[in-house]
């Protein structure tokens, strides 16, 4: 449990440093959707925000669309407060609070391969975003 509790103060001190930077939820949310839509670019027919656009080339305008920076920004509020919960050990709301999140992306049509997509692309996302001062410690070394 101890190294647990390592990962994650390493985890959220590496968001500390994210939330030093300039209008970091826009940011954090763009980095974070361009890197999803290069490693899956179908997905960007999976929002309502991306619907009929050409998924290999995605127009700089679909990035400040309301529609776009709102989604983003709850996502990145959303892993704020997983943070923040992980930090004070309550679990049990964070799983409710994740599982009522899951439920709710079934209905889009979200499959378990998703997932996968969306974490490579938020450790990319933090690595772009960090770079040296990333908390190497936050995430397990890959197998």
């Amino acid at each position: 449990m101890e190294l647990y509790s390592e990962s994650i103060e390493n985890a959220v001190a590496s968001w500390k440093t994210v939330q030093g930077l300039p209008d970091y939820k826009t940011l954090v949310g763009e980095l974070l959707f361009r890197a999803i839509f290069t490693l899956s670019p179908g997905a960007i027919n999976m929002f309502g925000f991306g619907e009929g656009a050409d998924c290999y080339h995605l127009p700089e305008t679909l990035f400040k669309l309301p529609a776009f920076q709102n989604h983003t920004n709850a996502v990145v509020t959303m892993l704020e407060k997983a943070l923040d919960v992980m930090l004070g050990n309550d679990m049990e709301s964070l799983a409710e609070a994740l599982s009522t999140l899951g439920e709710q992306h079934v209905t889009y049509g979200i499959q378990p391969p998703h997932y996968i997509i969306v974490e490579s692309a938020l450790v990319r996302t933090v690595e772009l975003g960090l770079g040296e001062r990333l908390c190497s410690d936050s995430y397990p070394e890959p197998w």
